[in-house]
């Protein structure tokens, strides 16, 4: 079977090498396009702020060499934090918002608030 989710799930697995997966994931083939962004979505983003939100995506791969494949894996980020966030908009609308202690970075909901899109994230 050869769906996005299984070959993300197997690209995410013990033994396969986290420097070959961020080299690939990076490239600009249309099925590296298709994983990357499944891949990504894997990671939960919700409630993380840019830097924290780059960190944990890259604990998973190991960063490529080349700044155009790097440039490919930041922008399929920022798309994948925008669409869980924006999931997100709809609930709190719901609910009454809670006091949150001041934090060192902003993140969340109140991030997406100070941006217009995700090329800006």
């Amino acid at each position: 079977r050869d769906f996005p989710v299984e070959l993300s799930t197997f690209l995410g697995q013990q033994g396969v090498s986290s420097a070959q997966v961020g080299q690939f994931l990076g490239e600009d083939f249309a099925l590296s396009q298709t994983l990357r962004l499944e891949f990504i979505n894997s990671v939960r983003l919700i409630g993380t702020g840019v830097v924290s939100c780059l960190a944990k995506v890259f604990k998973t791969i190991v960063i490529p060499t080349e700044m155009v494949k790097i440039d490919r894996l930041v922008d399929g980020i920022a798309q994948i934090w925008w669409r869980q966030h924006e999931q997100l908009v709809k609930k709190e609308a719901e609910e009454p918002p809670r006091q949150r202690d001041e934090e060192p970075e902003v993140h969340g909901l109140q991030l997406m608030r100070c941006l217009g899109n995700y090329d800006v994230f």
